[in-house]
């Protein structure tokens, strides 16, 4: 019969604490301790340094009278503490522009033409959260030097908040009221749009970004679902609009109205457009219904309902520079516009809206735990990485250089080119890029931080 050995790491320093005994381990074998800094010696900025004492014992290793032969070992440790804020001036960065409703643009790709160095990243700051839920399909848009997000106070009441992008201050905060669900916002032309769904509380909200001043008020209808942020493009705004589905577009930048289609989709997705038409995917038969941006009609739509079962859910159209539409969430699919077909599906267990960005699909795989890029033509497996532990990852945004990534609790940052995880944050939710090159992570509490990735 094996000896039983028990496991411990300890700070003489006091520097940091761990759990006196370890038994878990990781899968590959290795034993894995979570250390964290002593609440009650609190770090000042700049680095400290201390011994780990690693010891294996056959007796409890508080006491260690049976220690393993070795034992104890002598690990170095280093710790930088850095400042909570770094307020470095902001200033834009070459070809990018506003990142103005979920996954950036338009077409909903996630992706901005810049990058960016891991080694010189550090948080900005972080607004903290001050309810406890805001909704299903969180996401902030960032604008004129402002983020745009909603809250919903603990004692329900609909928020819409405007923060400065220098210092994170509040610039102004709008409450709505006791609304069933108040949707992400969109922010374009000095506006921010929102809608509010739930029958009766059902409209498309117009502010003003500067001051927070109700410009139009437009009443819509729906029965109880959450969407994500408006879709704009130039001056028109698209949303879902529809007792059993549908979308609305607006136009003059005040949110005039224009027409509504006849669109069927689930909750959490949101139009694309590249000007000419309109996109929306269609859970229910899983096809691909094109709408004239003119006019709202049906130009045509794609896919039979396909031989067996898949799932789809809260996840926009990826238009591609390709003439591609890509479908994820669930399975990832891949539609033709030039040939009004459907090109290939890969039935699996991708999570949330792929990215697409350096002729790359970008896809969050096997339920969250890897990132996979993929030939938009075949879909072929081009890399895969398997993600740091953090849960499930939902979320993927991608720059020349890095993919960011995702999950409730952890960012992460893949370098494109060598495959490896290079940053990590301990915060997770959806992500943007505003176009100073500052990083945004938005949680489902309402908390939001601010990284400067330059």
């Amino acid at each position: 019969m094996s000896q039983v050995v028990n496991i411990g790491v300890f700070d003489p320093s006091s520097i940091t604490i761990a759990a006196p005994s370890q038994q878990t381990f990781a899968s590959d074998g290795r034993y894995v301790f979570e250390l964290s800094t002593a609440t009650s010696n609190a770090l000042a900025i700049g680095t400290h340094s201390s011994n780990l004492e690693l010891r294996l014992c056959q007796d409890d290793v508080r006491i260690c009278k049976q220690p393993v032969a070795g034992s104890p070992w002598i690990v170095p440790l280093s710790i930088k503490v850095l400042s909570p804020t770094n307020l470095t001036s902001l200033k834009a960065v070459d070809g990018l522009g506003a990142w103005s409703t979920y996954q950036g643009n338009a077409a909903h790709t996630g992706y901005v033409a810049a990058s960016f160095d891991p080694a010189v990243f550090s948080r900005r700051w972080k607004v903290a959260s001050q309810s406890s839920y805001t909704g299903n399909y969180t996401s902030a848009a960032i604008d004129n030097g402002r983020a745009f997000f909603v809250r919903r106070t603990a004692s329900g009441r609909a928020e819409l908040y405007a923060i400065s992008e220098d210092r994170g201050e509040q610039a102004w905060k709008v409450d709505l009221g006791t609304l069933s669900q108040l949707n992400p916002p969109a922010a374009a032309n000095g506006r921010v749009y929102l809608t509010s769904t739930g029958h009766s509380d059902t409209f498309l909200w117009v502010y003003d970004q500067v001051s927070g001043r109700l410009i139009r008020q437009e009443s819509m209808s729906s029965q109880w679902p959450s969407y994500s942020a408006p879709t704009v493009l130039g001056t028109d705004v698209y949303t879902i609009d529809g007792y059993y589905g549908g979308i609305s577009k607006y136009g003059d930048a005040e949110g005039k109205f224009i027409w509504r289609g006849p669109a069927t989709a689930y909750e959490g997705w949101s139009p694309s457009t590249d000007g000419r038409f309109v996109y929306a995917y269609s859970t229910p038969d899983n096809t691909l219904q094109v709408f004239d941006a003119a006019n709202g009609n049906l130009a045509y739509s794609i896919g039979d309902p396909y031989p067996y079962s898949t799932y789809f859910v809260s996840s926009a159209v990826v238009l591609t520079d390709t003439q591609q539409a890509i479908v994820g969430g669930g399975s990832l699919t891949a539609f033709d516009l030039n040939g009004h077909k459907r090109s290939w599906i890969l039935s699996g267990s991708s999570t949330g809206t792929p990215a697409y960005g350096n002729g790359t699909i970008y896809a969050l795989g096997a339920s969250g735990r890897s990132l996979e890029a993929r030939a938009p033509a075949t879909g072929n497996l081009l890399w895969t990485v398997s993600l740091l532990e953090g849960g499930s990852y939902t979320n993927v945004i991608v720059t020349r250089n890095l993919a960011f990534v995702s999950s409730d609790s952890s960012t992460q940052a893949i370098d494109l080119v060598t495959q490896k995880v290079v940053w990590t944050y301990p915060m997770g939710g959806s992500l943007a890029i505003s176009a100073s090159g500052v990083l945004y992570v938005l949680d489902a509490s309402g908390a939001l931080a601010a990284v400067n990735l330059r």
